[in-house]
């Protein structure tokens, strides 16, 4: 039996996961840090906060299971501890989920 969802089902959960807007209002880009098949990370300064922060882009187009993306969110959005990073918001950008952390590192 096959449990797997649709890629419908997880583009309407990240939906509802994440903040209607455009990160690049919200974000300035200063360099990419890191990057992946699947993504690319970017650090960043906040322009509401004054921040610096790391944007994950994550391109769910070239994922195999879309569903780990999920839980990718929920595990960040439990995480509290002043030693680890810190989940700060995500969008959903076409087929791209832009998350943003802070980190305790920057």
């Amino acid at each position: 039996m096959n449990n797997r969802v649709t890629e419908e089902e997880v583009m309407q959960e990240l939906k509802s996961m994440t903040y209607v807007g455009n990160p690049i209002e919200r974000y300035t880009f200063i360099k990419k840090i890191g990057q992946g098949a699947s993504a690319a990370v970017y650090k960043a300064k906040d322009r509401e906060t004054g921040w610096t922060v790391a944007v994950k882009k994550i391109y769910l187009s070239q994922q195999s299971y879309k569903e780990d993306v999920i839980t990718e969110l929920l595990v960040l959005r439990e995480i509290k501890h002043p030693n680890v990073i810190s989940y700060l918001d995500s969008y959903l950008i076409g087929d791209e989920l832009w998350a943003s952390i802070l980190s305790v590192t920057y």
